[in-house]
């Protein structure tokens, strides 16, 4: 007894559709152009029915949805650090008593103060 598959939508069970359907899937995900086009010329080419090759038709006019961009670094950082003191010692160290005043009140780190840059 053969596994019964249930068919997608508007694709029949010739083996022509079902690499129609394997290039319409694929195409859905793929937001390159030049790839896009390439599966959906496998998928006109290999369709057997009418129902089939509308399908992918309209993956010619269907708007693809825009690549989200990689999320850039925070603003609230870079404009937190600018209102710390910055404190550049020429010599020897810090006082220990002035050095817990400056990192309690701008909250720069222990090593930003040791390093004496920012």
């Amino acid at each position: 007894m053969p596994l019964s598959i249930p068919l997608p939508p508007h694709f029949t069970d010739h083996p022509g559709d079902a690499v129609a359907y394997q290039a319409f899937k694929a195409c859905q995900s793929i937001p390159d152009l030049a790839q896009r086009t390439q599966l959906i010329s496998r998928g006109l080419r290999y369709a057997h029915s009418e129902s089939a090759r509308k399908q992918i038709e309209q993956l010619l006019t269907a708007p693809r949805l825009p690549t989200p961009y990689p999320p850039g670094c925070p603003s609230t950082a870079s404009t937190a650090m600018n209102n710390c003191p910055r404190i550049f010692p020429v010599a020897g160290k810090f006082p220990p008593f002035s050095h817990r005043l400056v990192s309690n009140s701008c909250r720069c780190t222990d090593r930003t103060l040791r390093l004496g840059t920012l």
